[in-house]
């Protein structure tokens, strides 16, 4: 670093008022983006740019107002931006279409058959300069359209998923700028703002702290492998970006944003595109066997072909240099059979169907972040949900309570006396709820209006006073309610703390005063005196049972119970690290205990019916939630999991104990369905003791510590209104924070696996059939019944566009009827390999018929072109009407229902129909076909409509339905009503309006 500069930032940090006398647009930044990412993380060089002092002076920001009103006032940060880089890490530019050709025509089949086909032109137009050039023309155009097809898909594809990417919602954090707090979106987050962080936010930027309290630490193991959290403090004030805060609060100075920062330099440098999810891997492995099949089949038939030329050539004493170019004719029908046979529409429709279903489960509030998730979510067999905001509303109101010795039943307690006999109470609640409280109003900076942010539960208690004219900001502001240190929400202690300045009333000439918020019964349980009903201290022993009887009568109808209490310190020593903060006290165990409130939580009106639906169809929803064990299971009973006498309900405690003990565990868990009072680890073991016991778990979860037990399960699920730490570790993220939406990703997830198997059953037979009825025209000297350029056609049709229409199939209630699919569940079932195989037979045996009579049924030459469009169009239409039957791939019997609900498969059904009409009646040179009359096409079309009945008919063959299913215990679901509720449809997808 230049001795210039040093200079001028100890200059700015000395006289930081030249700062706001000169305009930014006249400011000169005397670092630059490479000086502060050459800074960040070395101790020599902040000291050398004069400490935080001075890298705060020179990127022209104060460390608690942040930047100045100028700047503020414009909304306009294009100079930082222009000289720092914008928060934004840019994304690889997508493939063009011609890019996207070239990597498919890298295809050996596709090349091969370029060649055969330039090859064939040659030696076609020596032999008959008027027209033998046409057919190996032909097969470059059919190449080339299923190039350009096969890239247009690709392209689709590709911009699907870029599309979804850029509808994630973006991660919001809190910024300090000219003194306001403002909520904006990380992209927003400009070099030198002060930025805000509590425990469950990602570091949006490279920062440097300017304040902490409550032990602030990090987790830095996503950037630097250190499984431990990273105490961050003035001794260790670097903070990088892309790492998650995990305990405490801070605010740090963004230093370094976008690619200039650590997570920025790694990302780009890391990309790559997505893996294949378990589901695409399993039909590539499909796909090759097929392909293996196909080209032993192909293998054959050139042999075939080949002896039965040479015998004809020996017969009939031909020049055999003259007949070669039937040989070539015989190479290229046997790679074009090959090219049929490769089902590369397998994976096209899994990617298809997994994209469509991920766009329209955004419609249905899930936002899928692993694509594999959604597969995985259609077979889960265990929901381990949180209660607060998932089963209830997180609309939270105070409704009854007990303070200073006084019951306050069905009636929120009144604390707005200011008359001075009330006034220690009023006083020790607001201390208690108000100045202890993390919630409050914001700038938004997009609608520019103040919005509550905050824990629903803080809100509650927020909103009581300010109904008895409490206000909230004003009670903050004043200089008695200083916060000294402050203690956010702990989960495993289950409250919240502040220490204050002592009240002069505080007994003993006590200094410090530390108020407790939380868990009404825990709080209590540390209490030794209570506030009576003359607001003075007093042994509790005399009301010690009125306290744990209101406390029980509350939870026991539903209310969630929160308690407020104090201690007193006569002194407090310096934090050794920061002199300027307080050290930790011990936790105390005599706290006067000032009272609880009672706070009501409605169930949501979809919550009992959504349950249900989980149940039907086979998946066991289990409650995990940190509230009290009475009010866990009165909500529980009210939403139907808790439904039998043998269904159990514990505490996190009584949990931890039995996993002592194995063999009482195996009895226990299956059986349990409420975990109340859980501590975060509580919910990660119980979700790997279902995954290690033959489960597909997904778990709910909002916040930081939830973390664990979302990575642990198969599909983790994070609530939106959650931390950024819960959503990173999460597969899908729920909108809309309902259990509902949970029920939809069940659908969706099913309706992508039964998709995947319609399309599998649809061409499966396809390549039976196309293979077979080649075969069996080769061994009976029929050569080709099919030619290559209509192989390549139907190859094209029934490969591209099925996977179009077969992938988009939306998912219908009767979904939820059946059990989920174990893990190793076959791929094709037994109702699959009855439907294929019957299809086939008919096919085989109606294009049989037409290729050894069909030249006398519809009197036409044997072996003519036109006797072959005959088998090609039957042919045809025969899968075009299978692709109907194949919408079903279970026990349905009506493949029309819903039919025209899908409009892109009824689209797709009349395309190929069109065009199918110009390759026969228009096409013939190109096509190998010949015009067909009026009862010719009737004819054919009304034998591929056969295969409407015969598939009818072929549903009534018993085969075993429930094949791969798992196997559910006779009592689980004991005690629920599994009957479909009227209001089911109304509560499911907007999908299912087909239904």
């Amino acid at each position: 670093m230049s001795e210039i500069r040093r200079t001028l930032s100890f200059s700015l940090v000395r006289d930081p008022k030249n700062l706001s006398k000169k305009p930014i647009e006249k400011h000169r930044f005397i670092y630059d983006a490479s000086d502060m990412a050459v800074m960040h993380g070395n101790w020599h060089i902040l000291a050398e740019m004069g400490g935080t002092a001075g890298v705060a002076a020179s990127l022209r920001t104060r460390q608690k107002e942040g930047l100045y009103s100028d700047e503020v006032k414009k909304g306009d940060f294009a100079k930082r931006r222009e000289t720092f880089g914008t928060n934004v890490i840019a994304k690889p530019p997508l493939k063009t279409f011609w890019e996207h050709c070239w990597e498919n025509l890298q295809d050996p089949m596709l090349i091969i058959l370029s060649i055969a086909g330039a090859i064939s032109i040659v030696l076609g137009f020596i032999e008959s300069p008027g027209s033998g050039w046409i057919e190996g023309c032909a097969i470059l155009i059919a190449v080339v359209l299923v190039t350009v097809v096969a890239s247009v898909n690709n392209m689709q594809q590709e911009l699907a998923f870029r599309q979804l990417e850029d509808s994630v919602e973006e991660p919001q954090c809190f910024v300090i700028r000219d003194g306001e707090r403002y909520r904006v979106g990380e992209s927003k987050v400009v070099v030198g703002d002060l930025v805000q962080l509590r425990a469950g936010d990602s570091v949006p930027a490279d920062g440097i702290i300017v304040a902490y309290e409550g032990g602030a630490a990090c987790d830095e193991s996503k950037m630097t492998g250190e499984s431990d959290n990273i105490k961050k403090d003035f001794k260790h004030p670097f903070l990088l970006s892309g790492t998650e805060v995990t305990q405490g609060e801070l605010t740090m100075i963004a230093v370094a944003v976008g690619p200039n920062s650590s997570y920025g330099r790694i990302m780009t440098s890391l990309i790559k595109p997505p893996e294949d999810t378990p589901l695409q891997e399993k039909l590539e492995r499909v796909a090759t066997l097929i392909g293996y099949l196909g080209g032993i089949v192909a293998i054959l038939l050139f042999l075939v072909l080949t002896i039965w030329w040479a015998i004809d050539v020996a017969d009939d004493g031909k020049d055999v240099a003259s007949e070669l170019h039937e040989v070539l004719d015989f190479f290229i029908i046997a790679v074009t059979v090959v090219v049929v046979a490769v089902p590369e529409g397998l994976p096209l429709a899994v990617t298809l169907s997994l994209a469509y279903s991920m766009a329209q489960m955004k419609e249905d509030n899930n936002l899928v972040r692993v694509l594999a998730a959604c597969e995985t979510m259609g077979n889960a067999t265990c929901v381990c949900s949180d209660k607060t905001g998932t089963l209830t509303l997180n609309q939270m109101t105070v409704t009854e309570g007990w303070l200073a010795g006084t019951q306050y039943i069905s009636a929120a307690p009144d604390v707005s006396d200011n008359k001075s006999d009330r006034r220690v109470l009023r006083e020790e609640v607001i201390r208690a709820v108000i100045v202890n409280s993390q919630a409050g109003e914001e700038h938004n900076e997009e609608t520019g209006q103040k919005t509550w942010v905050g824990s629903q539960t803080e809100l509650a208690l927020i909103r009581w006073l300010i109904k008895f004219g409490i206000d909230y900001e004003v009670e903050r502001r004043r200089p008695e309610h200083e916060v000294q240190k402050n203690y956010p929400f702990d989960s495993k202690k289950k409250n919240s703390s502040i220490i204050l300045k002592a009240p002069a009333s505080a007994q003993g000439g006590a200094k410090y005063r530390r108020y407790y918020k939380g868990a009404a019964e825990q709080i209590f349980g540390r209490s030794n005196r209570v506030m009576d009903t003359k607001f003075a201290e007093k042994s509790l022993e005399e009301d010690r049972k009125e306290v744990l009887d209101t406390i029980d009568r509350m939870t026991r109808s539903g209310l969630r119970t929160i308690g407020f209490a104090y201690c007193d310190y006569d002194d407090i020593a310096a934090d050794p690290d920061d002199p300027t903060s307080l050290a930790d006290p011990e936790e105390a165990d005599n706290l006067v205990f000032i009272g609880c409130v009672g706070i009501k939580d409605p169930l949501r009106p979809e919550s009992r019916d959504s349950v249900r639906a989980c149940q039907r169809a086979g998946i066991i929803v289990r409650m995990v939630t940190g509230d009290h064990l009475e009010t866990a299971k009165f909500i529980a009973r009210e939403c139907g999991i808790l439904t039998s006498p043998d269904h159990e309900a514990m505490t996190g405690e009584e949990f931890r104990k039995l996993m002592t003990h194995q063999e009482e565990a195996e009895e226990v868990i299956p059986r349990l369905r409420v975990l109340a009072r859980s501590k975060p680890e509580d919910k990660a073991t119980l979700v790997n003791w279902l995954k290690d016991h033959g489960h597909v778990v997904s778990a709910t979860g909002d916040g930081t510590n939830d973390a664990p037990a979302l990575k642990a399960a198969d599909v983790g699920l994070a609530m939106n209104s959650g931390t950024t730490v819960a959503k990173s570790a999460a597969e899908i993220v729920i909108l809309d924070d309902n259990f509902a939406s949970i029920v939809k990703a069940v659908m969706w997830g099913r309706s992508v696996f039964d998709n995947i198997r319609k399309f599998v059953q649809f061409q499966l037979t396809v390549n039976v059939v196309a293979l077979l009825i080649t075969l069996i025209g080769a061994f009976t000297k029929f050569t080709n019944p099919l030619k290559a350029v209509q192989l390549l056609w139907v190859n094209l049709i029934m490969d591209t566009m099925a996977a179009l229409a077969l992938g988009t199939e939306k998912p219908t209630l009767s979904l939820l009827d059946r059990r989920p699919y174990s893990k190793d569940a076959p791929l094709i079932s037994q109702i699959m390999w009855r439907n294929i195989l019957s299809q086939s037979v008919l096919q085989l045996v109606a294009l049989l018929v037409i290729l050894y009579a069909g030249f006398d049924i519809w009197d036409v030459e044997k072996k003519s072109i036109r006797h072959f469009t005959l088998v090609f169009n039957a042919f045809v239409f025969l899968q075009i009407f299978n692709e109907i039957n194949s919408r079903k791939v279970n026990l349905e019997k009506n493949v029309f229902k819903g039919f025209f609900a899908n409009h892109m498969f009824a689209s797709i059904i009349l395309i190929t129909v069109f065009f199918q009409a110009l390759m026969v009646q228009l096409f013939g040179d190109f096509a190998e076909t010949e015009g067909l009359n009026a009862v010719e096409w009737f004819s054919t079309i009304g034998i591929g409509a056969l295969s409407l009945p015969w598939g009818f008919a072929t549903r009534f063959i018993h085969v075993d339905a429930e094949d791969g299913m798992i196997t559910i215990p006779k009592d689980t679901f004991k005690g629920a009503n599994l009957d479909k509720s009227e209001d089911d449809a109304a509560r499911m997808p907007h999908a299912d309006s087909n239904v």
